[in-house]
């Protein structure tokens, strides 16, 4: 049942509020579409070089997917912003439509951006069944969370112009199973340290980028989750926007990092060993190859 919306429309001090939350939705939108735009323009030949001269393999797939459906969301998002959703009297079922379509969306970015993550470990651990069934877990049951919640998140009270005004407790189950997820991917990372001492620069650029990739993530959430709480408001642009965005970077950005990487041949006679990187066509997408000097 929808819930009326708490605000008149005949109230000078919100419609004043109003118009302007709306402008800084729209210009928050033009921005996250803009800085989008802006690192498909200075990776566009990374892209080129790294993604499209290569067969067919899940990792493209993923960096496609993640590249340009945030774009199209982007895109869209901003069109919704700037026509349908740019009223002072937005139907309650209309907004509750909206942060569904959002959220989702966001949820399939994480996904994206997870299964990088994981599948870096997975080489680390050099295919490890035992390790490939509890990433696995990790991951489905993070998806499983989402399935659960995403619809009900939703179910609360909108404002005139979509501004949710409770937010549901179910937020806090997803922010519980972010944090599991991620801190038991930065453990397995961890554990590999002593790969690390050898001086394997593949060793080095999973830690690097899982570490701050994790970082951000998790630190984000963190902080708009308690702030979601504390004032008992979501805001769009705030919750969905900014972090679409930053995931569709951070996933595009650790695939071609790795695509990009290098070993020196001198490397492997001072450390004793190395290890090369294959992003393969399989289903294993990175696998890593230990390789002894000494043989």
């Amino acid at each position: 049942m929808t819930t009326p919306h708490h605000h008149s429309k005949f109230d000078p001090f919100f419609i004043t509020s109003a118009a302007e939350n709306l402008v800084f939705r729209r210009w928050s939108a033009v921005a996250t579409l803009a800085l989008l735009v802006w690192e498909h323009a200075i990776t566009l030949q990374t892209e080129l070089r790294y993604i499209w001269r290569r067969p067919i393999s899940i990792v493209k797939g993923i960096y496609v997917f993640s590249r340009y459906y945030a774009l199209a969301i982007q895109i869209f998002n901003l069109y919704l912003v700037s026509g349908p959703l740019s009223s002072l009297e937005i139907p309650e079922h209309v907004c509750r439509r909206w942060f569904l379509f959002l959220t989702a969306s966001s949820c399939a970015l994480l996904a994206t951006v997870d299964a990088i993550l994981m599948l870096r470990v997975y080489a680390l651990y050099l295919q490890d069944v035992k390790a490939g069934m509890f990433l696995a877990a990790l991951f489905f049951g993070q998806l499983m969370v989402e399935f659960i919640y995403v619809p009900i998140v939703v179910k609360v009270p909108f404002d005139p112009i979509c501004d949710a005004q409770e937010t549901h407790k179910g937020v806090v189950y997803f922010g519980i199973s972010l944090w599991v997820k991620h801190l038991a991917v930065v453990a397995m990372t961890l554990a590999k340290r002593d790969l690390a001492v050898l001086g394997a620069p593949v060793v080095r650029l999973v830690r690097r980028d899982g570490m701050w990739v994790v970082v951000l993530i998790c630190g984000f959430f963190t902080a708009i989750i308690p702030y979601s709480f504390v004032n008992q408001v979501s805001k769009a642009h705030v919750a969905f926007g900014w972090p679409m965005t930053i995931l569709s970077i951070s996933c595009c950005r650790m695939i071609t990092n790795m695509l990009q990487l290098r070993i020196n041949p001198d490397e492997e006679t001072e450390t004793g060993g190395s290890i090369t990187t294959d992003l393969s066509n399989n289903c294993d997408a990175f696998s890593l190859h230990s390789i002894d000097s000494n043989k």
